[in-house]
């Protein structure tokens, strides 16, 4: 028998190669991956080790063709009742498997999530804080320098110099206060990494932000998220989860001269959050966006409808309308939009917390 480290480190191994495989080919062999790696997935929730499940897993077609003379030599009656049986069997090993991490994971997040929201919570009373503080200092040191001003023309020049440095800094202390507005409700955090690690990994999240991105207009953001392939990827929580769809859409948008941020979520009902990212558009302000892809037990297609525009506000319930129906980025837009139109995604629950790391 394997011992349990090596059928782990088998299991990331394989995860491994299906997404290097996935990255360089096309489209039907994506399709031919994902159907493998959701006979694996399958496989090992019955019972399986992964190292078992993956060859079983190669060899199900092949195993398929050369086992149908043998099935129809069983009665129709026996081979019901031996699919209903199997069927039970595995649905109940899937539940139980689910449960037990779910739990697992929750015992083990819940500490550090409670945590790092009370450090966010007493980071932005102090920011806030701080900055109102500057910013009335800001404005007395620009009314003492105009009457100065006023009184004299010889040091016109000192005092001409002095008043650019105070009005350059009302104006940083206002674009501060400008960001928190925009973000009312929401935690802003500028070029800190977000405290979370990827599933199945000791590895922060990596925010890679470039110098040279800058705020996209709607439609500019609209033309990279249809071309961008974050949401052709498979969503699976224990592998490749929300957090990961968001690094690799920010990382992208970046590369692509498009400022990102990365943003985390948490519900009122429940104790996981969830992950996406936001945009600042230079017409439309601020626009979440979540491509989130499908989960191996769904129907796979491709298509434009899993990169969604999010609607995200404190006390309210989350939203998510495909691209191709979402007309705009405000909220009201999704009070107003029938749920037909939101492209099938039930709402999460109530927000009631927001962190946005740019």
């Amino acid at each position: 028998m394997e011992s349990p480290d090596k059928e782990t480190n088998f299991e990331r191994n394989v995860w491994e190669i299906y997404r290097k495989e996935w990255a360089i080919t096309n489209h039907e062999k994506r399709n031919e991956l994902n159907e493998r790696m959701r006979r694996w997935k399958t496989l090992m929730q019955s019972g399986q080790t992964p190292s078992q499940a993956y060859y079983n897993a190669r060899e199900t077609r092949s195993n398929k063709t050369n086992s149908n003379s043998f099935w129809t030599r069983i009665p129709k009656a026996s081979l019901i009742s031996l699919s209903i049986i199997l069927i039970i069997t595995i649905a109940y090993s899937v539940i139980i498997t689910r449960e037990r991490n779910i739990l697992d994971n929750e015992l083990k997040s819940v500490q550090n999530t409670l945590t790092s929201i009370q450090l966010e919570l007493s980071s932005l009373q102090e920011t806030l804080a701080t900055t109102q503080v500057d910013l009335e200092s800001t404005k007395q040191t620009l009314a003492t320098t105009l009457v100065q001003l006023n009184f004299t023309e010889k040091t016109l020049a000192s005092v001409q110099q002095d008043l650019d440095s105070t009005k350059t800094e009302l104006e940083n202390k206002e674009a501060v206060l400008d960001l928190y507005k925009e973000t009312f409700g929401a935690t802003v955090s500028s070029n800190t990494a977000p405290p979370y690690t990827k599933p199945r990994s000791a590895n922060n999240i990596n925010l890679n932000n470039q110098t040279y991105a800058t705020n996209p207009t709607w439609q500019e953001l609209n033309t990279f998220l249809l071309t961008d392939p974050t949401d052709d990827h498979i969503y699976w929580d224990n592998s490749f989860n929300c957090s990961n769809f968001t690094e690799m859409l920010h990382n992208n948008a970046e590369t692509a001269g498009i400022k990102s941020a990365f943003v985390a979520i948490f519900f009122a009902d429940r104790e996981i959050g969830h992950a996406l990212n936001a945009f600042t558009t230079s017409d439309r302000g601020l626009v979440y966006v979540d491509c989130t892809g499908p989960a191996l037990e769904q129907t796979y297609q491709y298509t434009d409808d899993w990169d969604k525009i999010a609607y995200v506000a404190n006390g309210k319930e989350y939203g998510a309308i495909s691209i191709n129906k979402a007309f705009s980025p405000e909220y009201w837009f999704y009070e107003l939009t029938s749920k037909s139109a939101t492209g099938g995604w039930e709402t999460m629950g109530i927000v009631n917390s927001i962190d946005i790391y740019w």
